[in-house]
């Protein structure tokens, strides 16, 4: 089992849900038949990987839809995405193949295509009447996080420290304060032949027990909880009270020896207390709200024992998946379960919840607004009141989240420290455990706090919602949008101008221009936090609105006079259940409100598709270039041309008909935004020839390709890491007309990662797929291909990274002189290079990762060619072996840089 990009089972149904019959079972055949009765009972690691070993292009819809199943509740985001693709590719009439295929490309950070399956899955979705009332307005909510993607960062210093002293290579998760340490869930340990969970295709969760030491503060030396409470089936997140005297615990239905079952037969989870009796254990006791025909699960108790939060299977009075459900203790006695409501619970999961002493909950969720998979939020009570229920929930944002599954996440009394779960890239196995410290403190360094407002704009005479209407937002703080003062008219300046650029954000390599005129009014690009938008047809509009500041909302539309309203979400609102705020029209003189009274149409610039609003130069939204777009002038309805239905331009389609069109879309992967001025390399891999090309403001570049040759484009620019794609058209059957893909940009530097060292050399630098390494010390004697003693060194060191890195993949390319015949060379560098991967082999890396080839002399690195007479110095530089980048997922996490070595020991053979 490969846990390393393996998310826990329990994430998309919750911890340890649908656990079947677990009785010894014979390992299926890889025969259709047996292979599907795999995935019916549930083995969904072991369907993935049966399904895996044949061709995906082969399996009809059901098994496609099956393998999706299989990848996504195994938490295998990449082959989900490929699955989900090709079923969405297909025209799937299923809602969830949208959802799945957006939340998968959502995972693997993907964010401007998932924004754009969210919202039609939610378009298909709302046509459903089945899907409506589970669904509704869901995928607009996802669509938008992914807009949002930079709020959800953390404000202050946060250190984050991977528990490696507890961390295997498998699962190890859901830690909980107890002594002078932590209980946690690990599938650690020996797993026994024929005795596994078949859902994750591993060993059974067990409780352990690590203690915190006392000068490192590390957690280390794990061992067994409590051998009473670890049974032979799994054991999950732990809740304690009474002072460590009574613990809340999550195991499958099995109770003295005995298993439970469902009416289908499966055997679900459970809550059980215990208590410590003379230092042992004892008294299990099978509570009172656990049902045999539904999950109930993760524990969390507050300080005093009297608040009793918990996640459950979603019921009649539930939102869908899994939701979270409170118990309060009257007495004796307790009350019955009652669900959170929809502040807190969705259409997805809400798990792991943990109860702070102050009485804060924190949980996460799939179904709220985040960065991807699951996202830890917290929430404050509503009232002081024992039985208040919690507000709005709030994301932690990174770098407690990340695009994957974060979730079991506990913080110290004084709010300074704690430690939560996450199977983020970089970590020791599948899930791993991470503790982290916040300056000053958790509340100083969240995020600010956000939450969707609706708001609705209707006709003051007739009620009517009105529809098309714009809507403007800033803060009240910043320049008024309509206020002659601020404007700038370009034709009628006195004073002069003043131009200032401001980088959006330190060290940003985008701008924001500054305008001032003679009297010294400033004005903005970015309009200091303004947002525009347009009523639907029902006449509202929804925005993301910070709590505690004041916000000035305009109104424009054609016919009415401008209307101005201020508003400001108070905490209270916050946390409260907020109805729509409605802004009234008046009908004016049929003229939209404008800024300048000698342009009465509101574009007072010479140029159809420009406006100056507010002192900056913005598009005109009511304009378009295509000749197709009722906002064009020319306007004149022609209906689509089906060997053009993208409406390209002519210099795109009139490529000759085996020649592909490249159309690369560079952009900020933060604020999704074109990124233009940034570099281009596109690399002939048949030729070797590069050509540079620098993007417009468009962030699209458009290049002309060749079938049977592959293409490596690189994207570089100052102050972002760089992103690769490599574009393989050997196989001609990939050379499509027009072959569309992302360049995303991420702004910033090192990510993570400790320096790695090949051949006396620092990595520090982005490695990404497409990157050539050159093994500076891998040299050959002339006519052998013997891995020399100098050589073995670079190779070992080659396996250290493979090893670190498991998801990269290489192509091993090894290269001769110029001596010899080119056959001859060819085989030469051939044998080099299979030498080379056999080493590796012999290692320990699978030869699947590694792609041998010889090049000959095709590729010298200097002027050493037939007939040139060189020294044998220069000789020995053109024989050697490089790696070449072809996969790997960590891209961001390593840096990379090269120093140009010269050999150490030089073969003195002459010709």
């Amino acid at each position: 089992m490969n846990t390393q990009s393996m998310k826990s089972f329990y994430i998309n149904c919750a911890l340890l849900c649908f656990v079947a019959s677990l009785s010894a079972q014979t390992a299926p055949s890889g025969k259709d038949k047996n292979t599907e009765k795999v995935f019916d009972n549930l083995g969904y690691a072991k369907y993935a990987e049966l399904r895996g070993q044949g061709e995906i292009m082969d399996y009809n819809v059901s098994v496609l839809d099956r393998m999706g199943t299989a990848y996504r509740k195994t938490g295998d985001s990449k082959n989900a995405e490929i699955v989900y693709g090709m079923l969405v590719e297909n025209e799937s009439e299923r809602p969830e193949h949208y959802l799945y295929y957006a939340q998968a490309l959502q995972s693997n950070m993907k964010y401007r295509e998932a924004k754009n399956y969210f919202l039609l899955y939610d378009k298909i979705a709302t046509k459903n009447s089945s899907e409506t009332k589970l669904y509704n307005g869901a995928g607009k909510v996802y669509a938008q996080a992914c807009d949002r993607i930079s709020q959800f960062k953390a404000v202050g210093e946060v250190k984050i420290r991977n528990e490696k002293g507890i961390n295997s290579a498998r699962l190890d998760f859901s830690p909980m304060y107890y002594k002078d340490g932590i209980v946690f869930v690990s599938t650690r340990g020996q797993m026994k032949k024929g005795f596994t969970d078949k859902w994750i295709n591993d060993k059974f969760m067990d409780l352990y027990y690590a203690p915190a030491n006392n000068s490192s503060g590390s957690l280390e030396n794990p061992e067994n909880f409590d051998k009473d409470i670890n049974s032979k089936y799994h054991e999950g997140p732990v809740s304690f009270a009474d002072g460590e005297q009574t613990l809340f615990f999550t195991r499958n239905n099995y109770m003295q020896g005995k298993k439970g079952f469902s009416k289908d037969r499966v055997t679900k989870l459970k809550i059980y207390s215990a208590r410590k009796v003379n230092d042992r254990w004892d008294e299990v006791r099978d509570l009172w709200f656990n049902s045999s025909e539904i999950d109930v699960c993760h524990p969390a108790l507050s300080k005093d024992g009297k608040v009793f939060v918990f996640s459950r299977t979603s019921g009649n009075d539930g939102y869908g998946g899994m939701d979270l459900y409170v118990s309060f203790q009257l007495g004796s006695k307790w009350t019955a379960p009652r669900n959170l409501g929809p502040n807190i619970n969705t259409a997805g999961n809400e798990v792991f919840p943990y109860i702070h002493d102050d009485g804060t909950l924190f949980f996460s969720s799939n179904g709220l607004a985040g960065l991807g998979g699951l996202d830890v939020f917290l929430a404050d009570k509503m009232g002081t009141e024992r039985d208040s229920l919690w507000g709005f929930p709030l994301n932690v944002g990174s770098p407690f989240n990340s695009s994957v599954d974060d979730f079991g996440f506990i913080l110290n009394p004084e709010g300074t420290e704690g430690y939560f779960t996450s199977n983020r890239e970089g970590g020791q196995g599948g899930d791993d455990i991470y503790s982290f410290k916040a300056t000053p403190n958790l509340d100083r360094v969240l995020p600010r706090p956000t939450r969707p407002m609706t708001i609705c704009v209707y006709d003051v005479a007739t009620s009517k919602r009105i529809a098309d209407a714009q809507v403007r937002i800033r803060p009240a703080s910043s320049n008024p949008l309509a206020n002659n003062n601020a404007n700038i008219n370009l034709n009628n300046l006195q004073n002069g101008i003043t131009i200032n650029l401001s980088p959006i954000k330190e060290g940003s390599d985008e701008y924001v221009l500054k305008l001032s005129n003679g009297n010294g009014n400033n004005s903005s690009a970015a309009n200091n936090g303004f947002v525009s938008m347009t009523t639907d047809k029902k006449g509202t509009c929804q925005h993301y609105l910070p709590a505690g500041e004041e916000y000035v909302f305009e109104v424009l539309k054609s016919g009415y006079e401008l209307a101005t309203q201020t508003y400001t979400l108070s905490l209270k609102d916050f946390n409260g259940d907020l109805t729509e705020f409605c802004i009234p029209l008046t009908k004016g003189d049929g003229k939209m409100a404008n800024n300048d009274p000698n342009n009465p149409n509101g574009n007072n610039l010479p140029y159809p598709d420009k406006l100056w609003t507010n002192g900056a130069v913005v598009s005109n939204p009511n304009f378009s270039n295509n000749p197709n777009e009722p906002k064009n002038p020319n306007y004149t309805k022609v209906p689509p041309d089906p060997n053009n239905p993208y409406n390209l331009p002519p210099d795109i389609l009139n490529v000759p008909d085996n020649n592909p069109q490249l159309s690369a879309f560079v952009f900020n992967k933060d604020y999704n935004r074109p990124l233009p001025n940034t570099k281009v390399t596109i690399l002939n891999r048949c030729t070797g020839e590069e050509k540079e090309v620098i993007v417009g403001e468009s962030g699209i570049i458009n290049y002309e390709l060749e079938c049977g040759c592959d293409y490596v484009l690189k994207a570089t620019k100052d102050k972002f890491i760089g992103a690769n794609k490599i574009i393989s058209l050997s196989d001609k059957r990939n050379c499509q007309k027009l072959i569309p893909i992302e360049l995303p940009m991420t702004p910033g530097f090192d990510k993570l990662g400790e320096p790695i060292v090949i051949g006396g050399n620092t990595i520090n630098n982005s490695i990404k797929e497409g990157d050539l390494i050159e093994l500076k010390n891998i040299f050959y004697d002339f006519d052998k291909y013997y891995i020399r003693t100098d050589a073995s060194q670079d190779l070992d060191e080659l396996y250290a990274l493979l090893t670190r890195f498991p998801s990269m993949e290489i192509e091993l390319s090894s290269h001769t002189d110029s001596r010899g015949s080119t056959q001859y060379n060819k085989t030469l560098s051939a044998n080099r290079a299979k030498n080379a991967k056999e080493y590796l082999v012999k290692k320990g890396i699978s030869s699947t990762r590694i792609k041998a080839v010889g090049y000959g002399e095709s590729k010298t690195r200097n002027n050493c060619n037939d007939g040139v007479e060189c020294s044998e110095f220069e000789h020995q530089r053109n024989r050697r072996t490089e790696v070449f980048v072809t996969k790997f997922d960590e891209a961001e996490y390593i840096k990379v840089r090269y120093d140009d070595n010269a050999p150490r020991v030089i073969d003195e053979k002459k010709n």
